[in-house]
């Protein structure tokens, strides 16, 4: 089963920021919003507000080298990155991995490493994969180790700081947000009872983390 798919066009944020070694370029920032298999983050001014807010903490920042690897020691993933987008279908959601050993970070949001809170999803299972890249994510405890490699074997080591299930179609915008400055990396995946009549699982598990520096 695909995990959960994110991110209607209407809520599609368009912000430009400064980027390291005095190059400027322009990132798109798309606000993501969970369908009713996922969950929904509504668009509304004080959530505009704080992604705006969000990009002040990374203007003129030094920019990590791209992820190339996600590493979940104590659940045994060592996974492929993908950079996902918007999915091809014309539904303004976010893409999802390929296949079900990789995982998707979406490419338009906060990279692995910088002020704000980045995004990587993952299959739950699939109808030939028991058990997918992120079955077991749901097990993850407060203090775990995730770890985002780049292709220069430099790694940012990032701490569970809180694991979160919320229902299919519940509304969030700390997944995608953050305002405080911080170095986030948030993992998604399905997770719950299997709806067949729905074709989707009612639960979505989230799994917070912050870079080691960043944990108080």
């Amino acid at each position: 089963m695909y995990f959960t798919k994110v991110l209607k066009k209407r809520t599609l944020l368009s912000l430009s920021i400064l980027v390291a070694i005095g190059v400027a370029t322009v990132l798109f920032f798309a606000l993501p919003s969970f369908r009713s298999d996922g969950i929904d983050v509504p668009l509304d001014d004080k959530l505009f507000t704080a992604a705006a807010l969000d990009i002040t903490y990374v203007q003129a920042e030094w920019v990590p080298e791209l992820p190339v690897r996600l590493v979940i020691p104590v659940i045994n993933v060592d996974a492929e990155i993908q950079y996902v987008g918007l999915a091809s279908n014309d539904t303004g959601e976010m893409d999802v991995p390929s296949n079900f050993t990789d995982v998707g970070w979406y490419k338009y949001g906060t990279r692995p490493g910088m002020r704000g809170s980045a995004v990587i999803a993952g299959h739950y299972n699939g109808k030939e994969t028991p058990e997918a890249v992120f079955y077991n994510l749901h097990t993850l405890n407060v203090g775990d180790e995730i770890i985002i490699m780049s292709a220069e074997r430099i790694e940012d080591i990032f701490h569970v700081v809180k694991v979160e299930s919320y229902d299919y179609d519940a509304s969030t915008a700390e997944v995608f947000v953050s305002t405080d400055g911080k170095k986030r990396l948030n993992l998604i995946t399905c997770s719950g009872a299997w709806l067949p009549e729905m074709n989707l699982y009612n639960k979505r598990t989230v799994v917070f983390t912050e870079l080691l520096t960043d944990v108080e």
